[in-house]
C-alpha cells in the first residue's frame, strides 16, 4: 500500500486528540495523530511499542521521566510498559506507528483522564521540564 502526501488526511476534533487510520496488520498499527493547541494524549504507560514522529507544529513530548519542546522531524520512541504522552502548543500533526495494535485494555486510562482533563496522572512517572 502507498500513500501519497499524508499530511492532506489530517482530521482534527474539538473534544480531544485524533487517530487517523493510515493502515495496519495484526502487528502494527499506522496512524495520523492529529491534536489543536491545547489538546493531549495523557502520560499513560500502555503495552504497545510507540515510534511517534512530529510532522508539524510544535509541542511537548514525555517519556514519563523528561519532557522536551519537539517540532518537526523530532521523534519519540518508547518501549511496551515505558510511559509516554504529548502535549500540542500549536495544531500538531504526527505520525505514529504502534505495535502489537493497541486493545480496549491499553486505551481505559487515556479515556479516563480525557475525561477529567489530566495530562499527567499523580501516580505516573515523575516528569521534569514543563510544567
Amino acid at each position: 500500500m502507498i500513500t501519497k502526501n499524508i499530511e492532506s488526511l489530517s482530521a482534527f476534533r474539538e473534544d480531544h486528540y485524533n487517530a487517523v487510520p493510515l493502515g495496519g496488520s495484526g502487528n502494527c498499527k499506522v496512524m495520523l495523530v492529529c491534536l489543536e493547541s491545547g489538546q493531549f494524549i495523557p502520560v499513560h504507560q500502555p503495552g504497545i511499542d510507540l515510534c511517534l514522529l512530529i510532522l508539524d507544529g510544535y509541542g511537548i513530548l514525555s517519556d514519563g521521566k523528561t519532557e522536551q519542546k519537539a517540532g518537526p522531524g523530532d521523534l519519540l520512541f518508547c518501549v511496551a510498559g515505558e510511559s509516554r504522552g504529548v502535549l500540542a502548543e500549536t495544531r500538531v500533526v504526527a505520525l505514529a506507528i504502534v505495535t502489537p495494535p493497541p486493545g480496549p485494555q491499553d486505551h481505559e486510562k487515556v479515556k479516563q483522564m480525557l475525561r477529567e482533563g489530566r495530562w499527567r496522572d499523580a501516580n505516573a512517572d515523575q516528569t521534569v521540564g514543563h510544567e
